[in-house]
């Protein structure tokens, strides 16, 4: 699969950067998208997103407004590819930083905004992933998620009547 994603990568622009222990990585601009049609012969198809950028000092890190540019390049490549459903996980919140109710919120704000925008119309089931460690708490309560879902539901559609 990693050669897949790199054989994809090198279709898309990166700068080389050298991290404070010499090592040379290539960093993509945040939102780039690699699209796989069915990676080692099973019936799925996989986009992975770039979403976190590793800065010095501060490490690993995503902005809220990565969250809404990713999106929006699963969108496009969800719409080239005639794809009606998508599953995303949380993003940003493992590596990147983000608070997990904070980054659900801000997701779904992000698949509501491309499902209204053009080109979104393909898009007929989201569905948000959201992972937990064995042993660790929840990173987003189920009955927090519901609410803050409902309450984004109901301002969008206010806001598009």
């Amino acid at each position: 699969m990693r050669d897949l994603v790199h054989r994809e990568l090198a279709q898309h622009n990166y700068e080389s950067i050298a991290n404070s222990k010499g090592i040379t990585k290539k960093r993509y601009d945040i939102g780039t998208c690699v699209y796989l049609e069915q990676p080692l012969g099973h019936a799925v198809r996989i986009i992975f997103a770039a979403i976190a950028s590793d800065r010095e000092p501060r490490g690993m890190r995503a902005d809220l407004s990565t969250i809404f540019k990713a999106v929006e390049e699963i969108k496009c490549k969800v719409a080239n590819e005639r794809l009606a459903t998508v599953f995303v996980p949380l993003l940003g919140s493992g590596k990147g930083g983000v608070p997990g109710e904070v980054a659900f919120l801000t997701l779904i704000s992000a698949l509501l905004e491309a499902r209204c925008r053009e080109g979104g119309h393909h898009l007929k089931e989201m569905h948000v992933v959201v992972f937990q460690g064995s042993g660790k708490n929840p990173q987003l309560l189920p009955t927090r998620a519901r609410r803050g879902l409902r309450q984004l539901v109901t301002l969008y559609q206010e806001m598009s009547t």
